[in-house]
């Protein structure tokens, strides 16, 4: 008696999953989704007869609904983690950022070479250089002075000697011209000290025709 109960038992049960699997199959040929109960028809005697999917069931049996999906379980652990990706390709250039601030100044470069000497220059409205040769001393006046002259004052002459000293850039003694001294001082040479120069006139002088300078006259008042 008590296989026969088992037998049925496990007859009903064996039949209720049938169903409730082609039930669930069934809604999910519907596209309704995983069921989460199934109505099946079953008899007095616990006898499941059909899966119903409407309100009726066959005569001698009624409707009971199965669980077919359980409470959703816990979250598992996660996974290790995947091996890098291969490189990806390089993107686009971006913009040109902002010009920097202007470096320190260089060094300064070496001298260049010397360029090629210029074509020589005109002649002087007052003729070549040599009108009064540097060799020859044409003398000046008794004394480097004239009538009248002042000290420092400039004459030219076309005569044979220069009226007071020829302005050829000699250098003359301070200590017994010091008078003329304190009106050239050092500008056209000498040391200051023992010595200066009086303008060499040479050059600036017409062909033929002599600077002198006055070297023992009166001293000039300036006003």
């Amino acid at each position: 008696m008590i296989s026969l109960l088992r037998s049925r038992v496990a007859a009903v049960v064996a039949g209720s999953l049938v169903l409730v699997g082609l039930g669930y199959g069934a809604a999910l040929a519907t596209g309704v989704g995983q069921p989460s109960a199934v109505n099946v028809c079953v008899t007095k005697k616990n006898v499941v007869v059909s899966a119903s999917r409407t309100s009726a069931c066959p005569r001698g049996s009624h409707k009971i609904s199965v669980s077919v999906r359980g409470a959703t379980g816990a979250t598992g652990a996660a996974g290790p983690q995947g091996a890098t990706g291969a490189k990806g390709d390089t993107g686009a250039t971006g913009p040109a950022g902002p010009q920097g601030a202007p470096g320190a100044k260089g060094d300064t470069g070496a001298t260049g070479p010397a360029g090629p000497q210029g074509l020589p220059g005109t002649t002087g409205i007052f003729g070549p250089a040599d009108n009064t040769p540097y060799g020859i001393d044409p003398g000046g006046s008794s004394g480097g002075t004239v009538p009248g002259c002042m000290l420092g004052e400039i004459k030219l002459t076309a005569a044979s000697f220069a009226f007071g000293t020829p302005a050829r850039g000699q250098l003359l003694p301070i200590a017994s011209n010091t008078a003329l001294f304190s009106l050239l001082g050092t500008n056209f040479g000498g040391n200051g000290t023992t010595t200066f120069a009086l303008p060499d006139l040479r050059n600036a002088a017409p062909k033929g025709l002599i600077y002198g300078i006055c070297t023992g006259g009166t001293f000039p008042s300036r006003g």
